[in-house]
Parts: structure tokens; C-alpha cells; sequence
């Protein structure tokens, strides 16, 4: 056999839900097989796993017993087989040459994206058998990227500016510094990969020492489901509970130095674009993913020396058409909710099969956990790089609203409503 592969008829690999996936199953022979079938497997299932510890009381005071539990979920979205190829009753051999075996299907109209996680994934992908008589069949296998629509101008928040105060006394106990007081305005909560985040962030430092650094972070947070079972005894654990756990990892970062001396104001302006990730969601029942941007004022010192302020941030697919940024009073910002939840997929407001303008791979790269799968022993073990909508960022900075003007250092702070 000189190849054996799988071939989508989109050349990007991508697709939507309810979309038809065509391709075609390739094999090239230097001489004619014996084969009873060749068949295609198509598969779209969420997967977690993760191994936890709990320590519990023996009774009689024998102090305690460490039970190992395993947690594992799964989810099926697409799970179909059919024929690509058979032979007839007098001739069950594929022909030498190359042959090219047509298929089409349907995703389902509501799925979740891909998605590898560290604990979980959510994988789309065909198999291909040929199935010979009297010996080891040939496996060949192909994943692709499912990507909802997630239209952030269907979420009416996502579009309003965020301004969020807070403060905090540098120090501790008999080596107080005093109070550091920041505003940070972000333009709005929706964005979509390609984009760039732009904050005005104002301190007010009140303390005796120099604030030297901000930085900013977009973490992607992952919380993951399944079933609890322990691993040897069973004494002492509630078979088939639900468990959860959360993930954090970092997106993107930034830092910039500044200068904002004891008693003295400053105001300064920072930007992170946002690389090809994920889009929020919370379609699925054991996989879902939120994100945080976190932005860090460093002063001078070692210990307790930095104020963090998070605001949570929704990553679509399709980017806000008209920003309503202007410089409204404090007042007339409605607070927004410290967790954003992400809608059900939707359509584009235009034509849902317009073009995205491209796609590109994820940051974090190739999946690492392991495939499960029936046949995993011969398609191999390896994860897989999804590929998610990315926009050539060119819009600029929003307009930020003026300073707020600080009498002395000794006033006290105004702040604007801080989220809930």
C-alpha cells in the first residue's frame, strides 16, 4: 500500500454545526488488495479525566486512609459508520491504482467547538478501516475543527465600556506603606481573536512607595466534569458523584514599567492583543470555558507589594459592528456581572456562510491528552492543534475619558461604581 489517508473537501479542515462535511477516503495500491469493505467512522466526542486524592477517618483512631479516585466524562456528540466501499460477492478486491472513496455528512446542529484542555477535549474527527480477511486491518485517521458562531453583539453588555475601581494598603502589619488607589476603563467586554484589549488605567498612590510596573494577563478558564469512582477501596467513597475542577492558564501577557512616585497620580495606557483561541462557551455538559483578563500594579518592595483587578472578558467569533464607546458619566455604566455566561451558539447577523477573514492555529498548540478510542493502539496517542477565527486586528484605540483630576493626595478617592 503507498497511501492511505483521509481528505476534506474544505481545505482549512473547519466546519460549523448542521454544516455537510465532504471528503473522500484515498488509498493507492501498487497492486490489487484483498478487502471485504472499507468503512468510515465518524466521531465528535467530549472527553475528561483527571485522578484526585482525599484522605478520610479510620474509625478507632487509626488515624486516616488516602483513597485514589478517578474522574472520568464523556459526552457524545456524532457517533455514525457507513460503507465508503464493498466488494461484490464473486470480487472482494480493491484495484490496483489509486482510489478515491467519496462521503458526506452532517454535524449536529448544536455542538460545542473543539477544544484541547489539559484535563479534556472535545475532538472531531473520521476513521477509516479496510476491512481484510485474515489479517490486521489498515486504520487511517483525520480530525477537524468544529467552531460555532458566537456573535457577540447578541450579548447587550458586550458592547458597553467597564470601569472598575479598588484599592488596597501596601505593607504589613508594622510596615504599612499606605493606600494605593486605581481606575482601570476597559472600552468593552466582547472581542473575538486578532483583536487588541485597550485599558486607561489611573492610580492614585497614596502610599510612600513607587509604583515601577503594571502588568496584564488573559487567562482562559477551564471547568471540567465527570463521574467519581475510587481506585481500590470503596469504604469510603460515594460512587458515581459528580466532581468539578477548574483549570487556569495563561493566554497572553504584557508589561510595561512606569513611574508613579509616592503621593503623586498617574495615568497610563496599556494593549494586549489576543492570539487564536477558543471562543467562550457553555454548550457542553463536562467542558466549559471562560475567560479573565487580570491586570497587576507592582510597587516598589517585596512583600505585599501589588493590587490585582480581573474583569471577565467573552471571546467570539464575530466582532462587535458598531462600538457605542464615548465618555458616558460613571452612572450611566450599568454594572456587569463579575462571571460573564456565553449564550448558545448563534448565527452571524449577516450571511452565516460569509467567509471568516482567516483561521489560525491555537496558542497553546497540540492537545496532550491521550485519544480514547477503540482502535487508539493504531492511529497513535497524539492530540490534536485546533484552529479557531482570526481577525486582522486594524481598528484603533477607542477615545478614553478624560483624567480624573486628583486635588491632593490627601482627597479622598472617587471612584465609579465597581462591579458587583
Amino acid at each position: 500500500m503507498e497511501l492511505f489517508t483521509i481528505e476534506y473537501e474544505s481545505p482549512s479542515g473547519v466546519y460549523a454545526p448542521g454544516q455537510l462535511v465532504r471528503g473522500f477516503v484515498h488509498i493507492q495500491l501498487k497492486e490489487a488488495m484483498k478487502a471485504r469493505a472499507v468503512t468510515l467512522h465518524t466521531m465528535g466526542v467530549a472527553h475528561t479525566s483527571w485522578t484526585c486524592y482525599d484522605a478520610h477517618p479510620i474509625p478507632v483512631g487509626r488515624g486516616s486512609h488516602a483513597s485514589q479516585r478517578r474522574v472520568r466524562g464523556c459526552h457524545v456528540y456524532i457517533d455514525a459508520k457507513f460503507v465508503v466501499w464493498e466488494g461484490d460477492n464473486n470480487d472482494k478486491v480493491l484495484p490496483a491504482g489509486v482510489n478515491k472513496l467519496p462521503f458526506a455528512f452532517n454535524l449536529p446542529l448544536v455542538c460545542p467547538p473543539s477544544f484541547e484542555g489539559s484535563l479534556g477535549y472535545i475532538r472531531y474527527y473520521c476513521k477509516a478501516k479496510i476491512d481484510r480477511p485474515w489479517i490486521f486491518d489498515n486504520i487511517a485517521m483525520l480530525s477537524f475543527t468544529v467552531i460555532p458562531h458566537f456573535d457577540v453583539n447578541t450579548i447587550p453588555y458586550a458592547s458597553s465600556p467597564i470601569i472598575k475601581s479598588d484599592s488596597k494598603n501596601l505593607g504589613v502589619v508594622l510596615f504599612k506603606h499606605g493606600r494605593v488607589l486605581v481606575k482601570i476603563t476597559l472600552p468593552k467586554s466582547g472581542y473575538v481573536p486578532g483583536e487588541t484589549i485597550f485599558t486607561n488605567i489611573e492610580i492614585n498612590n497614596t502610599s510612600s512607595k513607587e509604583i515601577e510596573k503594571v502588568e496584564m494577563f488573559l487567562t482562559e478558564i477551564s471547568t471540567f466534569e465527570g463521574k467519581c469512582t475510587e481506585v481500590g477501596r470503596i469504604d469510603f467513597c460515594h460512587l458515581d458523584h459528580i466532581a468539578k475542577t477548574h483549570k487556569c492558564r495563561t493566554v497572553t501577557k504584557a508589561a510595561q514599567n512606569i513611574c508613579v512616585p509616592a503621593n503623586k497620580t498617574g495615568q497610563h495606557f496599556m494593549k494586549l492583543p489576543i492570539p487564536s483561541i477558543v471562543p467562550s462557551f457553555n454548550v457542553c455538559r463536562i467542558i466549559q470555558v471562560d475567560y479573565k483578563l487580570e491586570i497587576k500594579i507592582i510597587a516598589k518592595g517585596y512583600v505585599n507589594n501589588s493590587l490585582c483587578v480581573d474583569f471577565p472578558v467573552l471571546i467570539g467569533t464575530y466582532p462587535i459592528q458598531a462600538p457605542r464607546y464615548s465618555t458616558p458619566m460613571a452612572e450611566n455604566i450599568p454594572p456587569v456581572p463579575e462571571y460573564l455566561a456565553p449564550s448558545q451558539p448563534t448565527a452571524l447577523s449577516g450571511n452565516i456562510n460569509e467567509p471568516p477573514p482567516s483561521y489560525a492555529e491555537c496558542v497553546f498548540g497540540r492537545g496532550t491528552v491521550a485519544l480514547e478510542d477503540e482502535d487508539r493502539a493504531n492511529i497513535g496517542n497524539t492530540g490534536f492543534t485546533p484552529k479557531y477565527v482570526f481577525y486582522n486586528n486594524t481598528q484603533a484605540p477607542p477615545p478614553l475619558p478624560n483624567k480624573v483630576s486628583y486635588p491632593n493626595t490627601q482627597a479622598s478617592y472617587q471612584s465609579a461604581p465597581t462591579l458587583p
